[in-house]
């Protein structure tokens, strides 16, 4: 029974470093081209046009992150090949 806790201790490690690594991509591809619309913008002071493609880029690149994440995580490629590692070692 210790080796089951083990293993699902081992998964819930991997599937919360899953998030937290999605949860930063997200962040990154939102915030980074709203960021570089609104610098545009500023620069050739034509808000808010920049900024808007900024945010619609984001938004398309938090899908992708999205979609990415959820391929990686129902597969269980990810969890099987990490728990299958530590078990044959």
């Amino acid at each position: 029974m210790g080796q089951k806790a083990s293993k699902d201790y081992q998964v819930q490690k991997i599937f919360n470093l899953s998030v937290f690594g999605m949860s930063l991509q997200l962040l990154i591809s939102i915030l980074a081209p709203l960021f570089i619309g609104s610098a545009i913008d500023n620069h050739f002071k034509t808000k808010p046009l920049y900024t808007l493609i900024g945010l619609v880029v984001g938004i398309s690149l938090s899908v992708v992150v999205i979609w990415n994440s959820y391929k990686s995580l129902t597969s269980n490629t990810l969890l099987d090949n990490k728990i299958n590692k530590e078990d044959k070692q």
